[in-house]
């Protein structure tokens, strides 16, 4: 067994900190990242921790039981790949643990992941939110309201399919500005 390695343990619904609980109790060293987050918007200065990914925690590999692991109180499955119970890295687990420390909290109590934009992302020709963008595909091109950039190569729009508004996320190349 790899000590470098962790099983992805699924929660039962809602039961993160029960599993947690009963897992840690058991002797198992595990991560399960949460946020500090305002209880609710009526209550913005009374903060409360939230699972950063519900129902998702980890569980060292240190050469335990996987069926001791899915008996805990709270722990519906652990995620498998055919037959082979999955396993994540530890750089996997740095890398939720630097988004985890990312969480911030806006004015109105909204979590918001803060994310530093690189000058390459920032470009002179990107589009603004509403606006009115056309894309371009191979057959013919339909009118959408530009929402927000993912990544380099990816956008989110609005176009209208059958009378109703429906989100799409697009090549980024595949955009015009509508004149």
């Amino acid at each position: 067994m790899d000590s470098d390695s962790a099983f992805i343990v699924i929660s039962q619904p809602n039961r993160e900190a029960v599993a947690a609980t009963f897992l840690a109790a058991w002797g198992f060293s595990l991560y399960f990242p949460q946020v500090r987050v305002p209880f609710s918007p009526r209550h913005p200065a009374k903060l409360v921790d939230r699972p950063f990914l519900p129902r998702h925690m980890f569980v060292w590999d240190d050469g335990c039981s996987v069926a001791r692991l899915k008996t805990a109180p709270g722990v519906s499955t652990l995620i498998r790949l055919g037959d082979q119970v999955a396993r994540v890295g530890r750089s996997v687990l740095d890398a939720i643990r630097a988004r985890e420390e990312q969480v911030d909290v806006t004015a109105d109590g909204q979590p918001v992941i803060r994310v530093k934009l690189d000058e390459p992302q920032m470009r002179p020709h990107a589009f603004q939110y509403g606006e009115s963008v056309r894309l371009n595909m191979e057959t013919h091109s339909v009118n959408a309201l530009f929402q927000f950039q993912i990544g380099e190569e990816r956008a989110m729009v609005f176009m209208s399919m059958l009378g109703r508004l429906t989100r799409a996320t697009v090549p980024l190349k595949d955009l015009e500005r509508v004149a």
